[in-house]
């Protein structure tokens, strides 16, 4: 359904393909293909599998820091389905929640969620100012690295701090608060290692 949804949006979504636009344009105007670097993903069918898969299997196979970024990745994620499933049985079987009220309480996850999106950006933002302007096309890739240093803070701290407050002496606020925390160092890590795993690959295969 979600699939669905999202397909629906993208009909009548004008080309935003920086390659196709061109060749589109010649078409209408009844001139020939224009001239263009050849595609980074290849050109040949034999290239495209070269590039887009063989290249990455090696590379996540062979690179200490392609290895080390989908584990902790690949661990993040199963620790975040894990956390979804738990949470509400917390909140039931602790606080005597209704399933209703264990959904609702997933709004502090939206929070978190929101939170990490500001946090990259105002992180991003302070580093790219005060960084020369001669020296911003050339900015290290560690420096995006900040967020996922916070965020992997909130996950431990919301781990041991969920784990030991949800209990019946303790208000129910403090297993929510939780989650808003650990999902906010989450997404944090996530939006943190996708653009530096990305870059990274970019530097060894050159």
């Amino acid at each position: 359904m979600i699939t669905l949804v999202v397909f629906m949006f993208g009909v009548g979504i004008p080309e935003t393909y920086g390659r196709e636009i061109p060749r589109r344009r010649n078409r209408r105007r009844g001139l020939a293909p224009p001239n263009q670097p050849p595609a980074e993903s290849g050109v040949t069918l034999a290239q495209m599998i070269k590039i887009t898969v063989l290249n990455p299997i090696d590379m996540l196979l062979t690179e200490p820091v392609v290895i080390l970024i989908t584990l902790y990745l690949g661990f993040n994620f199963a620790v975040v389905f894990q956390w979804f499933i738990t949470v509400p049985v917390v909140l039931e079987s602790v606080y005597g929640f209704t399933g209703q009220q264990a959904g609702l309480a997933f709004i502090a996850a939206v929070v978190g969620a929101i939170l990490a999106a500001i946090t990259t950006i105002l992180i991003e933002q302070v580093i790219y100012r005060r960084t020369p302007k001669d020296r911003r096309a050339t900015l290290a890739i560690e420096y995006r690295l900040i967020p996922a240093m916070l965020g992997g803070i909130f996950i431990t701290t919301s781990l041991f701090w969920v784990g030991w407050t949800a209990k019946p002496t303790i208000r129910w606020p403090s297993p929510v608060l939780g989650t808003m925390l650990y999902v906010w160092g989450s997404l944090s890590l996530a939006v943190s290692l996708f653009n530096p795993g990305c870059c990274f690959l970019e530097v060894l295969k050159s």
